[in-house]
């Protein structure tokens, strides 16, 4: 995915090659995650994050305050 250029097709990738992975932990920008999160759930056809992912227990953030995306 690294080679790829476009952000959207990058995404799509990111989530195909994720999807039936045992993540544990996510690192990234809020509203990037959030994008990555939201592809997820719309690729999967689940309806939270914890469904895909039972064993996701950390999320490193940067970049922004994370306040405005804890909803």
């Amino acid at each position: 995915t690294n080679c790829i250029e476009d952000w959207e097709a990058k995404v799509d990738a990111v989530v195909e090659e994720t999807c039936m992975e045992d993540l544990r932990l996510v690192s990234g920008i809020p509203s990037w995650v959030q994008m990555y999160f939201e592809r997820l759930l719309a690729h999967t056809g689940k309806a939270t994050v914890k469904e895909v992912f039972p064993n996701l227990s950390l999320f490193v953030h940067g970049g922004v305050a994370f306040g405005p995306y804890a909803e």
